[in-house]
C-alpha cells in the first residue's frame, strides 16, 4: 500500500485556528477548545485533500533557538501573541496528540527544521509521498518531486488546488527549492527580520541565484558578475549574505524527540474510541463523523 505522511506545520496552523475559533468552545474541564478545534477541523480536511495514510505534527521546543544565537534580531520585530493563545495552542497540541497522530520537536531548532527533518527522514524511510500542511514560505525549501506544501493560507476548502511544487517555486521565486536558502542569503526575508545584501533586491538576487545556484559558487565567481555596481554590493554585503544563509538554511538533521517512526500516527487512530471519547469532553462532538474509520 502507497504511504503519504502528511506534515502539520502545528504553530502555523494553531494562529490561523485561533483568530477563527478562538475562545469559541469550553471542554468539560473549563479549558477553552475552540483552537484544538480549528487545528484539528483543518488537519482533517487537508488529509482529505493530501488522501494521507500517516499524519505528522511538529512544534516549537521553546528556549533560544540556534537562528536567536546568530542573530539576536531574528524575529525581535514581530509582535506578541494574543493574550490566551499558548493556552489554547498547548490543548491544541494536546488534541492533536489524543487522535494518535505523531507530534515531534527538536530542542534549540524552529518548527520549520523538524518539518524539513521528518519529510528527509519519511523519503529515505521509504514513504513514498509527503504533504507538508502550512502558510509559511519557508517551507518551499523543502519541496521535491516526492514533497509538497498544501498551502493553507487560505480557504481551507481550497487546500488541493493549492500545492506547492518545484515548478511553483520557481514560478514564485524565480529559482529551484533547493536554491531558496542561498536566494534568501541575498534578498533577505522581511516577515523574519533579516536583510540580505544591501542594495540588492528579490529580482535581482533570484537571477543570480538562478545563474550560480548556490552562495559558494556565486562568490567564487565574482569576477564575472554584472553590472560592476551588483559585483560590489555583493563585496560589501558577504557577511550579512553568509549570515543570512545560515538563518535560511532549512536544517535536514535535527534531533527529533521523539525519534522519526515511519509507522506512528495513521491517519484511522489505532485507538478510535479513546479518540471520540477525548472529543465529547472536548466539546468537539461536531468533528466525530469526520474522524476516519467510521
Amino acid at each position: 500500500m502507497s504511504r503519504t505522511l502528511l506534515v502539520i506545520d502545528l504553530p502555523n496552523l494553531a494562529r490561523k485556528a485561533f483568530h477563527i475559533h478562538g475562545g469559541r468552545f469550553t471542554g468539560a474541564d473549563g479549558r477553552p477548545t475552540g483552537t484544538a478545534y480549528g487545528l484539528l477541523g483543518q488537519t482533517l480536511a487537508i488529509a482529505r485533500a493530501a488522501k494521507a495514510t500517516h499524519i505528522a505534527g511538529a512544534i516549537e521546543a521553546g528556549g533560544t533557538t540556534m537562528r536567536r544565537e546568530i542573530d539576536p534580531g531574528y524575529k525581535r520585530h514581530r509582535k506578541p501573541s494574543p493574550d490566551g493563545f499558548f493556552a489554547e495552542m498547548e490543548l491544541a497540541i494536546e488534541a492533536f496528540a489524543a487522535m494518535g497522530w505523531s507530534v515531534y520537536r527538536a530542542d534549540g531548532y524552529e518548527a520549520d527544521d523538524t518539518i524539513a527533518t521528518l519529510a528527509v527522514s519519511a523519503v529515505a524511510a521509504g514513504i513514498e509521498r509527503v504533504e507538508v500542511g502550512s502558510a509559511d514560505r519557508d517551507l518551499f525549501g523543502v519541496v521535491t518531486d516526492r514533497v509538497g506544501v498544501l498551502w493553507t493560507g487560505g480557504p481551507t476548502s481550497e487546500i488541493d488546488r493549492h500545492r506547492i511544487t518545484p515548478d511553483e517555486v520557481r514560478a514564485r521565486l524565480g529559482v529551484a527549492p533547493d536554491e531558496v536558502a542561498a536566494y534568501k542569503a541575498i534578498a533577505g526575508d522581511a516577515s523574519d527580520g533579516y536583510g540580505g545584501v544591501r542594495g540588492i533586491g528579490p529580482d535581482t538576487a533570484a537571477r543570480l541565484i538562478a545563474t550560480y545556484h548556490t552562495l559558494d559558487e556565486l562568490y567564487a565567481n565574482l569576477d564575472a558578475v554584472t553590472p560592476a555596481g551588483v559585483r560590489t554590493k555583493l563585496v560589501n554585503g558577504e557577511a550579512d549574505a553568509r549570515r543570512s544563509y545560515a538563518i535560511a538554511w532549512l536544517r535536514t538533521e535535527a534531533p527529533l524527540t521523539p525519534a522519526f517512526e515511519p509507522e506512528a500516527g495513521p491517519l484511522v487512530p489505532r485507538d478510535r474510541e479513546r479518540a471520540i471519547a477525548y472529543l465529547r469532553t472536548a466539546a468537539m462532538g461536531s468533528l466525530i463523523t469526520r474522524l476516519p474509520g467510521a
